[in-house]
């Protein structure tokens, strides 16, 4: 059966990067893949020298159009190359909280995507998570609501266009209990993956 690719998007801080993480520990094969990351090491070949937690909280003045463009052709060269022997989980931003306000981003370039899981935070788990800054910026009350509306119906709409279902999932909890839920959206869709057997065994 041919290898799944995964969209894992949410609002910053709603745990995505955390949770690709722990799939990439728990189940095989896998392949992660951060748009966010790649926009940073194309950046950097372009002579860019600051941080990427810099890069986050520039978001209007260094990742330009031309720049996302650039970087959703590339992302989409990798998740084909990575598909060919590994299920694909994409940790991308359908939307990006910038300085006039929010901008939508285009799906992959020549990326099919087999599901999509969107996390769904809360303020209070936000205002935690968000503490240890990372570039990411603080939201008011209103503005997570605003922002995760959005994020809820650029997502669904990948899903329409990609005609593959998408996955609303509570991410207001622990890691483990996202993992299940993530888990449970791959066996919906037949991903076919084995669980990484730890050291001790279990």
């Amino acid at each position: 059966m041919p290898a799944k690719v995964i969209l894992l998007t949410g609002i910053p801080a709603s745990g995505k990067t955390t949770l690709a993480k722990e799939l990439a520990k728990t189940i095989t094969p896998i392949a992660c893949i951060s748009f966010g990351r790649i926009l940073f090491e194309i950046k950097q070949e372009q002579g860019f020298d600051e941080s990427y937690t810099i890069l986050r909280e520039k978001a209007t003045r260094s990742a330009t159009a031309a720049l996302v463009q650039q970087t959703r052709e590339e992302v989409g060269r990798r998740v084909q190359e990575a598909s060919v022997a590994a299920n694909v989980v994409l940790d991308s931003h359908a939307v990006v909280d910038d300085e006039y306000g929010f901008r939508l981003m285009r799906d992959i370039s020549g990326v099919a995507l087999d599901a999509v899981l969107v996390l769904q935070t809360n303020y209070k788990t936000f205002a935690h998570r968000i503490k240890d800054g990372g570039g990411r910026r603080f939201l008011t009350r209103d503005g997570l609501n605003t922002y995760q509306g959005i994020q809820n119906a650029a997502a669904a709409s990948y899903g329409i266009s990609m005609g593959c279902p998408v996955y609303f999932i509570d991410a207001t909890g622990e890691t483990a209990l996202s993992l299940r839920y993530a888990l449970q959206a791959f066996n919906d869709i037949d991903m076919r993956y084995q669980m990484v057997m730890s050291t001790d065994g279990s």
